[in-house]
């Protein structure tokens, strides 16, 4: 009898405080929550045929009271309940909390890097290999110079390390906010001298025999790093005969790094003023400890080439008629005269051609020095022809009677 009357004293609590709740949560008809938040009011789970779970979580809480009815369950592993747990026919589960273990730093190493810099060296430290037995490792930190402060706040960083024995601190801290014992990780960065080997693929070359007034000629020197560090290519300079020049080099500094396919490229031009053999060297210098100076020799010979006067001919002709459909020659008179002008000028130059190919050279000559005056600018006689490939084609016409 008086456990009924305890019951009913309990009902007459529930109903009242549920009408008076700001925010109440019904967990029933078998749906289970995870409770990791705050409920404002009144929790009430089961009560119905197939009843209901609540998983009452660390960081839940209810700020009135929680009534398990018949079917409920309330498994209890964390949180609070500011008023109080009512178990009305259902099932309430508690879970002592265990004690949480402390994470465990891992930064890796140790670590031994070799450099060719007297700056010491940039080393990758992890400290993913950090774990936590009953949790995660939520944040990591590092003290770089040893003054007890945190310098880094990440799981992998970059160090600077001086060449030597440098030594930094690991901390991690896991998800419940437990810090583990700090871990000394030791960093040992060694110089060692550059091992480097420049290799110039040709140490000659000849140019043969270049046209003076023809186009120059280019050669270009790979060079590559055969090494094992850098090559830095301190200079590049040319002496000898200044038909010679340097007409492309990469910017300064010129820093190779090894490779036995890709390496940079120096551009000489040959451009004979001259005729006859002429050489020159060009020097490269670098922090190669083996060969520090490196020679090319280049030799060309300058040639001045007789086009015959049936090639020369036949080029202005072609020239000619190149120009006339670029229209940067135009028949030039009164009325409608120039294009006739322009016909009339090709046929006196295709005469003078005809007279070359049968050897009369005095006619031919005599017939282009009239295509000369209708070309060369002046008044008098007036020019057939106007336009920007005319100075070009008088000069060509006169080269021509010059070789007749």
């Amino acid at each position: 009898m008086v456990r009924s009357n305890v019951i009913m004293v309990v009902m007459a609590v529930l109903v009242f405080v549920g009408a008076n709740a700001v925010a109440d949560e019904y967990v029933q008809d078998g749906s289970t929550l995870d409770l990791d938040y705050e409920i404002v009011g009144n929790l009430f789970i089961g009560n119905t045929p197939e009843g209901g779970t609540v998983n009452l979580l660390p960081g839940g809480h209810v700020t009135n009271s929680v009534y398990v009815g018949s079917g409920g369950v309330l498994n209890v592993l964390g949180g609070t309940v500011a008023w109080e747990i009512y178990n009305i026919g259902g099932v309430v589960n508690y879970e002592e909390p265990t004690e949480n273990i402390a994470p465990v730093a891992d930064g890796g190493g140790p670590y031994d890097v070799e450099t060719t810099s007297q700056d010491g060296a940039s080393v990758f430290l992890s400290a993913l290999a950090s774990t936590d037995e009953d949790g995660t490792v939520a944040s990591h930190y590092w003290d770089l110079d040893g003054d007890g402060f945190n310098d880094e706040a990440a799981s992998t960083i970059m160090f600077d390390a001086p060449v030597g024995v440098s030594e930094v601190t690991l901390t991690v801290i896991d998800n419940e906010g437990l810090v583990s014992e700090p871990v000394t990780v030791t960093i040992t960065v060694t110089f060692v001298e550059p091992e480097i080997d420049v290799d110039v693929e040709e140490l000659s070359y000849d140019y043969g025999d270049v046209d003076i007034d023809g186009e120059p000629e280019t050669f270009v020197i790979p060079i590559y790093n055969l090494g094992d560090s850098d090559l830095s290519v301190t200079s590049v300079t040319i002496t000898g005969s200044g038909d010679f020049a340097i007409t492309a080099i990469p910017a300064e500094p010129i820093v190779i790094a090894p490779s036995e396919t890709i390496g940079v490229d120096i551009e000489v031009t040959y451009t004979p003023t001259v005729e006859g053999l002429v050489s020159a060297t060009v020097v490269i210098e670098s922090n190669d400890a083996d060969e520090s100076v490196v020679e090319v020799v280049l030799t060309g010979c300058g040639v001045v080439v007789v086009v015959p006067p049936e090639q020369q001919i036949q080029d202005i002709l072609d020239f000619y008629d190149q120009s006339v459909a670029d229209i940067t020659i135009i028949g030039y008179g009164p009325g409608k005269s120039g294009p006739k002008r322009v016909k009339a000028l090709r046929n006196m130059i295709k005469a003078a051609g005809d007279l070359i190919n049968v050897g009369e050279y005095e006619l031919a000559a005599k017939q282009l020095r009239s295509v000369a005056k209708k070309t060369d600018g002046e008044k008098r006689p007036p020019d057939f022809v106007v336009g920007y490939s005319v100075e070009a084609l008088n000069a060509m016409v006169n080269d021509l009677i010059a070789t007749l």
